[in-house]
């Protein structure tokens, strides 16, 4: 029974490192191609009623060409050839830009004048409008409504309710490109479950050895954090360990500006995407003497959208802490717009300073963007704080911790893959299979069964390893403080 149960905790810590790894893949993929704003124009495109193709949608584009909405989106860098649209508008942005639409494209309403409910009325009576935006509107009129602000609440409601089956159909879509990107895995590093099923079988020192690996991840006593383990991994996927260990081997004995420029770097490199990357070291370096002192100059450095409306950027709501940490980009628009205002005004920039700091608060620690949002968190907390050298030490203490993590749990993954000696690029092992006969099918089969278990998410599997590992623990003697064990 002891052995079935380790073979099955070693199968579900095979199928965790896959979900990780295929994860990691995919949020790359997505942060890079900006996969969640693609997804959010065609989501608005199709609520409007146009279909799923924005070029064709007539209203979804000209949404997307107000300034409201044009100033918030991405600027352009490095290889990108033109800012990228947002990936996250709230609710109160969205029913102000549409409503302004509606007022430009009213029979009636004369540029600067307030739309009326009784304009909407003869735009619905037009049938110029497209369905889905018809029918919300038709909805919101026959509960009643005589103002244009109850019309406005009605439109954030509806798209508010929108953006809940957004962010399914996008959990979903996430979960597709999960599967195929472990079965790439699986293909190109012959991640066979039948083959690692049967050696576990076959060698249950084996089985003990992946089972112990996956108790030290997970003890099943909620001490051990998924986090944790997902950091772990990037690092060694990355090779970021390395460099983690060079600079904290520097950082101590230095003069606080070398260390201010070794912090930096260690953000920057934090960073997955390289143009995130390049826009953290260049904000962050032109605050490392002074984090408040010449910050207009410091954004004006990256390149924005030709179309960037700063009084439509300048809208409050875009304060709340959820926008900092949806869509970074947006508030890099925000501020550089707010620091261009105050320029040269003692009040509106201390005004401002808050709002600088939770961007670069979420700039280096979001947990989308970074490969370790800890370490981007403490390396903000040096770079501001008022005394560093207090803050130099947690900094430290944490990259000691993090390469002994990484350097533990590559030495385990190390000893049990050289036990496994099919499990390694497939040009390698090819020649142990006859392609042409069942073996091929075997092997797909394997990799097709492992992709489709590690799409359930790391999430499931690391819960399933606690589990079963309090499960392996019921039959464990408890010792004696002799070192004896109390007979059963």
């Amino acid at each position: 029974m002891l052995t079935l149960l380790e073979l099955l905790i070693g199968l579900a810590l095979f199928y965790l490192l896959v979900a990780i790894v295929a994860s990691y893949a995919v949020e790359f993929i997505a942060s890079y191609f900006n996969l969640r704003a693609k997804g959010l124009e065609r989501f608005i495109a199709q609520s409007f009623g146009e279909g799923v193709h924005i070029e064709n949608a007539a209203w979804a584009k000209a949404f997307y060409q107000h300034p409201m909405i044009q100033s918030l989106f991405t600027p352009t860098t490095l290889t990108r050839s033109e800012g990228s649209s947002p990936s996250y508008i709230s609710p109160a942005t969205f029913s102000t830009a549409l409503l302004d639409l509606l007022r430009s494209d009213a029979a009636n309403v004369a540029a600067g004048q307030a739309l009326q409910v009784k304009d909407i009325q003869q735009m619905l009576a037009s049938g110029k409008l497209p369905d889905g935006l018809a029918g919300v509107l038709q909805s919101a009129l026959s509960k009643g409504v005589y103002e244009i602000r109850t019309v406005q609440r009605e439109i954030e409601t509806w798209f508010d309710a929108n953006m809940q089956r957004a962010s399914g159909w996008y959990k979903r879509f996430t979960q597709l490109w999960l599967f195929v990107a472990a079965l790439v895995l699986a293909a190109a590093f012959n991640l066979d479950s039948f083959y690692l099923g049967s050696r576990l079988m076959q060698a249950p020192e084996l089985a003990k050895a992946f089972a112990d690996t996956a108790q030290s991840i997970n003890p099943g006593d909620s001490s051990k954090k998924l986090e944790d383990l997902e950091t772990d991994v990037r690092l060694l996927l990355a090779n970021n360990d390395q460099n983690l260990r060079a600079r904290k081997l520097q950082l101590e004995g230095l003069a606080e500006l070398e260390q201010r420029s070794l912090v930096i770097g260690l953000i920057a490199a934090n960073q997955f995407n390289r143009v995130d990357a390049a826009t953290a070291r260049t904000l962050l370096e032109k605050s490392s003497v002074n984090p408040f002192t010449d910050f207009p100059q410091a954004f004006a450095l990256l390149p924005k959208a030709e179309t960037a409306d700063c009084a439509a950027a300048n809208t409050p709501e875009l304060a709340a802490e959820k926008d900092f940490s949806r869509d970074i980009d947006t508030w890099q628009r925000v501020l550089t717009c707010k620091m261009a205002d105050a320029k040269g005004d003692t009040e509106k920039t201390k005004a401002v300073e808050p709002e600088i700091e939770r961007f670069f608060k979420a700039l280096a620690a979001n947990p989308s963007k970074t490969i370790d949002p800890k370490l981007g968190e403490l390396g903000w907390k040096y770079l501001f704080s008022s005394k560093p050298a207090d803050e130099l030490k947690p900094l430290v203490d944490y990259l000691d911790q993090r390469i002994k993590s990484v350097d533990g749990l590559r030495n385990k993954l190390a000893s049990l893959h050289a036990k496994l000696p099919k499990i390694r690029w497939i040009c390698d092992v090819a020649s142990e299979y006859d392609w042409k006969t069942k073996d091929f099918a075997a092997a797909f089969i394997g990799w097709l069964t492992t992709a489709l278990l590690a799409s359930l998410g790391a999430p499931f599997w690391f819960e399933l390893i606690g589990r079963l590992v309090n499960l392996r623990g019921v039959g464990t003697k408890p010792a004696l403080a002799g070192g004896k064990n109390v007979p059963k």
